[in-house]
Parts: structure tokens; C-alpha cells; sequence
């Protein structure tokens, strides 16, 4: 069942700013209007929005644990894992998937991040419609598996 509630580290009432209203549009934001770069942009439309972190809306909804997980969004993967740290230290977690800008500072904390909480590297796949060069083309899909220690 798809719910419309965006993952963050706080559970809270904030709003979702649209870079476009096209199906398959990319590069939204949760709170400030503020794209991958840092920068500033002007919503085409703002709707508010619940915002949870994993760990309340598992507990609050009796959501049964994940094993799996996917983070695709446009820069606040780290609050996402910040809000899910006792669903990711639950040993049924086996795998996440985590769509990161290689060699970013970004990507780089994730992975110090989950590694500290058992996970490792397992695979990168490239965004193949990222291309070889431009703003995309350093864009993989992380695979992560829990670490056998």
C-alpha cells in the first residue's frame, strides 16, 4: 500500500516543494526548497506534508520490521538513515539500496554511517540514463548487506 509520507530524521508536519508537477519528476524537496547543489529553487507548486522518521512510523502504525529497504531521493539520505537507526540495527535488516553520487562527501558519510551499524558495500550499479558526463553521470545505485561479523 503506498502511503503519502516522506521519510526524514524527525517525525513532523513540514512541506514537499515541487520542482515540477510532470509524471516521473525528480529533484523535489522536504522543507526548504533547496536542490542537490545546495541551491535555492522556486517550487512549482508546495504541499504540506507528514514527515516521519522509520523508527516512529514502525512503531506508531505496528509496521512489521523491513528486511529490505530502498532510499532514492535527492539529497537527504543521511537524515532518512538518521531516523531509522533501531529499524537498521534490527537483525532482520538484510539489505538497502541507496542511490548516491560517487565519490561525494555524501556518499561517502552513508557508507561510514552503515558500516557502523553492520553494513557493508555488497555492489554499484550506474544510473545508465545518467551518461558519461554531466550532472547525472556519477549517479550508482549502492547495495548494502549487512555485514557477517
Amino acid at each position: 500500500m503506498a502511503i503519502p509520507v516522506a521519510l526524514s530524521d524527525k517525525t513532523t508536519l513540514d512541506e514537499f516543494n515541487y520542482t515540477t508537477l510532470s509524471a516521473g519528476g525528480a529533484l523535489h524537496s522536504l522543507g526548504n526548497p533547496v536542490d542537490l547543489e545546495g541551491e535555492d529553487f522556486d517550487p512549482v507548486f508546495t504541499q504540506g506534508m507528514l514527515a516521519y522518521c522509520l523508527d516512529d512510523l514502525v512503531r506508531e502504525f505496528e509496521l512489521p520490521m523491513p528486511n529490505h529497504i530502498k532510499i532514492d531521493v535527492d539529497g537527504t539520505e543521511l537524515e532518512i538513515i538518521e531516523g531509522a537507526q533501531k529499524t537498521l540495527a534490527s537483525s532482520g535488516m538484510k539489505t538497502l539500496l541507496v542511490e548516491l553520487i560517487e565519490g561525494s562527501a555524501l556518499a561517502d558519510a552513508i557508507v561510514a554511517k552503515l558500516a557502523k551499524l553492520g553494513f557493508c558495500v555488497s555492489s554499484k550499479h550506474k544510473y545508465k540514463a545518467g551518461g558519461d558526463s554531466g550532472p547525472f553521470s556519477k549517479i550508482y545505485n549502492y547495495i548494502f548487506e549487512r555485514s557477517l561479523r
